[in-house]
């Protein structure tokens, strides 16, 4: 295995942990959308707290964060994949032309 190869697979594995991340991020808005309502959340208590707007508020904000963690998680997933992607391209010329070369030696 080439130095290239090898780095090649440190990458698929940082975009595959990338991509895990950002679905563990998806995962999170959705359980806080699932709450959103304070009653939903906290039954008789939530009712009870008057707190609705500071709730919704507080959700809101945490269904944002996880949203653009997953955004930019998921950006950086596909930009890991374009470099591995240029990265492989370059190999498969280079292996092709040593061969293109290979085959004019005669020994």
């Amino acid at each position: 295995m080439s130095e290239l190869e090898a780095r090649l697979n440190e990458m698929r594995k940082d975009t595959a942990t990338w991509k895990d991340a950002a679905e563990e991020m998806r995962k999170a808005a959705k359980m806080v959308a699932d709450v959103k309502d304070l009653s939903t959340a906290f039954g008789y208590l939530g009712r009870k707290g008057q707190a609705d707007t500071t709730y919704a508020t507080l959700n809101d904000t945490l269904k944002s964060l996880a949203d653009q963690a997953d955004t930019v998680f998921r950006d950086v997933e596909g930009k890991l994949g374009k470099v591995i992607s240029v990265y492989e391209g370059a190999e498969a010329q280079n292996k092709e032309l040593v061969n293109r070369i290979k085959a004019g030696w005669t020994f």
